[in-house]
């Protein structure tokens, strides 16, 4: 089964896998926030459904404090700090930031991963600090 998502907030999706009677789920993402928020979420209503996550330029931190928001802003071609505050307040709805942020609640348990991003995106420092919180509670998992 494909469920195909475009800038769509986390209360459908979960709506979707509590109804839909799949056991795996294998989440892609560009930007990544609104795939790891869903695994967020899901993980702490206990629901195990994930089993691969890919990520392209993760965004782990919906409150954008990474340095490298900052730092790599005038050579990130693609996005801004505005435009990720912007897609904060649609991906999580209704939904509490602190339930939904992947920098505070991802890491528990979290299904093998891939993560891919470039030297200049404004996304580094989220990308490596997933990797790394990944890594420390699942080595080469």
């Amino acid at each position: 089964m494909v469920i195909y998502c475009v800038s769509c907030n986390i209360q459908p999706l979960i709506c979707i896998i509590n109804k839909v009677q799949v056991q795996n789920i294998s989440f892609i993402g560009d930007n990544a926030g609104l795939a790891t928020s869903v695994v967020s979420v899901l993980n702490n209503r206990n629901i195990r459904k994930t089993r691969h996550l890919v990520m392209l330029s993760p965004w782990i931190d919906l409150k954008c404090s990474s340095y490298s928001i900052i730092n790599n802003a005038d050579i990130d071609s693609i996005l801004t700090e505005k435009q990720l505050h912007f897609y904060t307040s649609l991906y999580i709805g209704k939904v509490q930031l602190s339930e939904a942020n992947p920098k505070e609640t991802f890491f528990s348990d979290f299904p093998p991963t891939l993560i891919l991003v470039e030297s200049n995106e404004i996304l580094l420092d989220d990308s490596k600090k997933g990797y790394s919180k990944i890594i420390e509670r699942q080595p080469f998992t």
